[in-house]
């Protein structure tokens, strides 16, 4: 696995004018809520001097670039960088009705790529399920389906609304020079889907949601391109036909209904696996096959 990791403040991660970070469709609604932002935003007004604050890791799949607009993957990281997205829209409303011509300017750099004839496109892309939801709420909508997007959109503005025109220059400064991401670029996918479950199982653990979707495309990833762009078809119209439903629930559910006994929460990920090795045809090339076909179950019968 060959992994370029880049400490970068967000001048340099969104300096580049052809580099456009896409959060994929196979990726879960925007579900950060007030405590998250709020620490987000704490820790960039508490900079002192030339202080700098980490925001953490973001895991991209990469290619070789090309002549105008180049797309990168997120693997990791959709859930901080839609913030950093509505905030720095958010800034810019602000600078605009300021009548602040030279910092909206910086702003639109951070936030717009541009193709060589001059075309637009936005460095962050929600071409997830909240697509368009974003959209509406830039444009001035008040809500959406989803309430944590527009919980966002509310707090973050009236985050930004309320520095005096001082306190807001120092505020924007902080957060394009000394706010830091690490970008982890990966240029297989098979390996961007490795390293974001290593990286997860530190810290906070993920979801059973998570951890099933990334074992099943880094698995359609080690076949070929097809079977990825396969998998991430499936997984992208399984999140949409579960929206608004627990997927946590459905999945133990799931495999309750087709092994016939009971699944504690704790044994989701492994019986899931354990039913995908077993199961799935392809299954049978991937070498750690018999690892998952012949562990001994953990799972309850039903009563």
């Amino acid at each position: 696995m060959q992994i370029r990791p880049t400490s970068l403040t967000l001048n340099q991660l969104f300096g580049s004018s052809n580099e456009q970070y896409v959060i994929p469709s196979y990726q879960r609604r925007y579900s950060w809520g007030e405590r998250q932002i709020n620490e987000l935003l704490e820790d960039i007004e508490l900079l002192e001097g030339a202080d700098t604050h980490l925001l953490g890791n973001i895991v991209c799949l990469t290619r070789a670039h090309q002549a105008g607009v180049n797309s990168l993957e997120l693997v990791d990281g959709q859930q901080r960088l839609t913030t950093i997205a509505i905030l720095l829209h958010c800034i810019l409303e602000r600078l605009k009705r300021d009548d602040r011509a030279d910092l909206a300017a910086e702003a639109n750099r951070l936030i717009n790529a541009r193709e060589p004839n001059g075309d637009a496109h936005p460095k962050i892309l929600l071409d997830s399920i909240d697509r368009k939801d974003f959209e509406r709420l830039q444009s001035g909508a008040e809500d959406s389906a989803n309430p944590a997007l527009t919980a966002a959109f509310w707090i973050l503005r009236e985050w930004v609304d309320g520095y005096s025109p001082e306190e807001f220059s120092v505020f924007f400064y902080k957060l394009q020079n000394q706010a830091l991401i690490i970008r982890l670029d990966v240029s297989e996918a098979k390996d961007a889907f490795k390293l974001f479950e290593t990286i997860n199982n530190r810290g906070l653990r993920l979801s059973a949601t998570d951890i099933i979707k990334n074992f099943l495309l880094g698995n359609a990833a080690r076949f070929d391109a097809d079977a990825l762009e396969k998998a991430r078809e499936c997984w992208t119209r399984l999140l949409r036909h579960l929206d608004g439903v627990n997927t946590e629930m459905f999945f133990r559910n799931y495999l309750t209904a087709r092994l016939t006994r009971r699944v504690t929460r704790a044994h989701v990920v492994p019986e899931f696996k354990s039913l995908f090795m077993g199961e799935v045809l392809e299954a049978g090339k991937l070498p750690e096959r018999s690892f998952y076909v012949d562990a001994p179950s953990e799972i309850e019968d039903v009563d």
